[in-house]
């Protein structure tokens, strides 16, 4: 199990099985990772990528924007950290919103979850998952996403 604070990240995690939707459909699920801090945003890809996730990785809003803007069709799902420099979660949600407005998205915070929860509750593609987090909390959040990646696997093959 992995706990993810600002300075400290432990990491043992069992060896990887596909658990993500490619196991279970056969397609791939690809999950944009958008986090200014380097290391969460690489142990949070390593946890989906061991478990058969294919990552892709911003350290803000204006890439993760240019990353979906370009492979809209490829990204199922996005984790984005809500207080980053420069460009924050609210605005990077809003505009991802407006890119692809069926796009499930992750938000992730350690900080002002009641404000938080309110901002993004209205949206039934927003799910909120709170930091420091451990691996099986990344793997149960984004499998509540999974009906609507499973959805989309299907169409697709």
């Amino acid at each position: 199990e992995a706990t993810l604070q600002r300075s400290q990240v432990i990491l043992d995690v069992p060896p990887a099985g596909l658990l993500g939707v490619q196991a279970e459909t056969g397609v791939q699920a690809n999950v944009l990772v958008v986090e200014d801090e380097a290391l969460v945003r690489d142990v949070t890809r390593s946890i989906l990528q061991r478990r058969g996730y294919s990552v892709l990785t911003a350290d803000g809003g204006a890439a993760a924007l240019e990353i979906l803007d370009t492979r809209a069709d490829e990204i199922w799902l996005v984790m984005l950290d809500w207080w980053m420099p420069v460009m924050d979660g609210r605005t990077t949600l809003t505009a991802l919103q407006r890119l692809k407005p069926d796009l499930p998205v992750i938000v992730i915070s350690g900080q002002n979850y009641d404000e938080l929860v309110h901002a993004v509750c209205h949206s039934p593609n927003v799910r909120f998952l709170a930091k420091p987090y451990t691996v099986d909390q990344v793997l149960q959040a984004v499998r509540a996403a999974a009906p609507s990646l499973k959805a989309k696997a299907r169409t697709k093959r």
